[in-house]
């Protein structure tokens, strides 16, 4: 289960009824802290002992919390927190924006730059204010889900709660907003005011800050979805079976808890609308399938949607089956969702860049990747809403309505124009009347580029189309280069025109491939996606097959050589939040090339590599694990017959050791006696007469020094002979 450290002011708690969010955390464990032990919050944190901490409303007024958490220590703690994947919901801090000056010191740098900001004196937004989603066109999933969240119906909520009606007493200011993502504001006469925002999803950690006192008013649905997306996260897992579970199922749940692993949790029939709902939203992006039902199981309306998702590339659907020799078996359909993960974090990175100015800080970058990203269906931005740094820019180069005067520049500028303005403008207009009035002036290439942005905005007049096909049918290709080639073949495809003239310049194309690539990179991607678009012309029609086979080969080449470029940068330490050349424009282009080329395959292959991959790991651990055990197995054995061996060895020691001892003993009684009778013998010698008690005193009294100093020589060689036997030994 999910933890939660909920942070309170004691004395709003003791004096108001309502300003207690404990009631709001069911279904989560929760601590509660207030001014009395905040202090054990900082360890509590750096242990990672909550999957979230939540700062209630006015719990900053508190002056004891103010100090434990208003200062750069804990601000460092909470984005380490952070870092790790826990989650932040700062509440409103009417309190903190009194003071007029602190800003939310609670959060690290840069986050930590938000200013709480009091309405100012005689404002009428208490009451009258309005609430909208900051993204209209793609609203946070903090705003979608568990529950969708009316703005109107919140405000009718704050407004009519007796015990403290209003909408907001304070907003936030010094927003950037490269950091963070406004999800609900209030759009007043003179400025955007910032009511609830997010951190931007491609930083780690989840960090939400709401001005409305969401906790005091209860607004209980708005509530519970910013808990959930700040403890659990995003919820792109969903699973979904019958009413009534299954053992095995409710094992896999158990299972999901236990490595907070977030899902959402569908039971059929009850749930169906909610699960079609969140799934047509991109909520989730896998489904797993209960043990008690099939995917062909699936109510119509449902499966239909399921369907959808997964022909878009939106769904990875995981299917329980029966499977065989007594094992369940698991089946995955899905399309390649790699490309579309990677699609979507290079928009991140893409909006930040818009903020500023021109993508990649080029003219031609910028057009080009926006065009790369306007033919893609899996895009998730509205780039109209985020032009204005990039016109700003352009102002200063217009002139007449060309850019700079510049004929391949201005076909650009017209396309931005029309797409973002809308080909009625009068800029867009401007810019058209421009490039008629040069076009008779240029080569047939540069002609062949205004012709091909006048088609991708449906104004090529016939007579435009006419001179197009005149020119291509005239051409020498020998005697074109590559971009040449390339740029007449997506005019003619733009344009319509007839089928011969695609056909002989995609097999031109085709043959100008050195060693899988065209030129470099963006060429590359870019010949790709031509010819990808040339061969869903082309297929079908029995007259070109053997052309669609020409283009295919030359097509999967290229693509495996991005692919190769795409591995080496991963595995480079120099991450770039572009992967293919660190530029936005080849990365857009890499992208479509990918996802053109996934619909061409039908096989999700980084889909497939990702869980043999995975196999790969796991087997290879297992038999390490493996070998690591027989291996500890033959040494326990060996160990063991080696103390069986030592032990009898020690016992034939013990035995040799002790006659050893016996035989000393017998010798040095032996070498005893054999010199007292030497010594006899001498003295009976020396006497010449067998008178023993002489013999006794000449022998040992007499010879007294020489037995000393035989002795003593002994003794000495004893003592020079032991160490170095024990030497020896050791």
């Amino acid at each position: 289960m999910y933890s939660v450290a909920l942070v309170q002011n004691q004395s709003e708690m003791s004096h108001y009824g309502y300003a207690d969010a404990r009631p709001l955390l069911d279904g989560y464990d929760y601590r509660l802290f207030t001014g009395d032990n905040i202090t054990d919050l900082p360890a509590l944190l750096a242990r990672r002992q909550f999957n979230a901490l939540v700062l209630g409303s006015n719990a900053l007024n508190d002056k004891d919390i103010l100090h434990a958490l208003g200062n750069p220590e804990f601000a460092a703690c909470l984005g380490e927190f952070l870092a790790a994947g826990r989650g932040f919901l700062c509440l409103q801090q009417i309190g903190l924006a009194m003071r007029r000056g602190p800003t939310l010191s609670v959060l690290p740098e840069p986050f930590g730059r938000l200013l709480p900001t009091v309405l100012p004196r005689g404002d009428t937004a208490l009451r009258s204010g309005r609430l909208e989603v900051g993204s209209p066109a793609a609203p946070h999933v903090a705003l979608t889900y568990p529950t969708m969240i009316d703005p109107e119906q919140v405000r009718a909520h704050a407004i009519a709660f007796r015990s403290l009606p209003g909408l907001y007493w304070h907003y936030w200011d010094q927003v950037d907003r490269g950091d963070w993502d406004q999800l609900i504001v209030d759009p007043t006469p003179d400025a955007v005011r910032s009511l609830v925002l997010a951190t931007k999803e491609s930083v780690p950690g989840r960090a939400v800050v709401s001005a409305l006192p969401l906790d005091w008013q209860k607004h209980r649905e708005l509530f519970r979805n910013l808990l959930v997306y700040v403890a659990e996260g995003r919820h792109t897992l969903a699973t979904v079976n019958l009413k009534e579970g299954h053992g095995t199922f409710e094992y896999i749940r158990e299972s999901l808890y236990s490595r907070w692993l977030p899902f959402g949790q569908y039971l059929l029939p009850d749930d169906l609308s909610d699960v079609d709902r969140n799934l047509r939203l991109g909520i989730h992006s896998t489904l797993l399938i209960g043990s008690e039902l099939r995917l062909a199981d699936l109510p119509p309306s449902l499966l239909s949607t399921v369907e959808e998702a997964v022909r878009g590339g939106r769904l990875r659907v995981v299917d329980i089956g029966s499977g065989a020799f007594g094992v369940r078996s698991m089946s995955v359909v899905s399309q390649e969702l790699r490309p579309r993960r990677l699609l979507q974090a290079t928009e991140l990175e893409i909006q930040a860049e818009l903020r500023a100015g021109y993508i990649d800080d080029s003219f031609w970058s910028h057009v080009e990747t926006l065009q790369t990203v306007d033919q893609l269906p899996e895009r998730a931005v509205d780039y109209g809403r985020l032009q204005d740094a990039a016109f700003e820019i352009t102002r200063n180069h217009d002139r007449g309505g060309s850019y700079d005067e510049i004929f391949g520049p201005t076909c650009a500028y017209y396309w931005l124009r029309a797409r973002y303005l809308g080909v009625d403008s009068r800029e867009a207009r401007e810019t058209a009347v421009w490039l008629r009035r040069a076009m008779p002036d240029y080569e047939p290439y540069d002609r062949a580029l205004a012709y091909l942005v006048f088609a991708s905005m449906g104004q090529l007049t016939p007579a435009e189309g006419s001179d197009l096909d005149v020119t291509v049918r005239g051409l020498d290709y020998s005697a074109l280069s590559e971009s040449e080639l390339l740029q007449y073949l997506r005019a003619v495809l733009a344009a319509g025109l007839p089928s011969d003239l695609v056909a002989s310049l995609a097999v031109a194309l085709a043959g100008r491939r050195r060693d899988g690539v065209w030129v470099d990179v963006t060429t590359t991607a870019t010949a790709v996606n031509t010819l990808l678009d040339a061969h869903a012309r082309l297929r079908g029609d029995p007259t070109y097959e053997q052309v669609v086979k020409q283009v295919e080969g030359p097509v999967r080449a290229a693509v495996i050589v991005l692919l190769r470029m795409l591995a080496q940068a991963e595995a480079s330490p120099e991450q770039s939040p572009y992967p293919w050349e660190g530029k936005a424009r080849t990365t857009t282009k890499c992208l479509q090339a990918w996802l053109k080329f996934e619909v061409l395959q039908d096989l999700p292959v980084f889909e497939l590599l990702e869980n043999l991959g995975r196999a790969d790991r796991d087997a290879t651990q297992v038999a390490s694990s493996r070998t690591a055990l027989m291996v500890l197995q033959e040494t326990s054995e060996e160990n063991a017959r080696l103390r069986v061996e030592n032990a009898a060895m020690q016992v034939a020691l013990d035995g040799a050791t002790r006659g050893l001892r016996v035989r000393t003993y017998v010798l040095g009684a032996v070498v005893l006696v054999a010199y007292v009778l030497i010594t006899l013998m001498v003295g009976l010698l020396i006497l010449s007469n067998w008178a023993l008690d002489r013999a006794v005193a000449i022998g040992f009294v007499a010879g007294w020094g020489f037995h000393s100093g035989l002795a003593a020589l002994l003794l000495t060689v004893l003592g020079l002979y032991l160490p170095l036997r024990k030497r020896r030994a050791r």
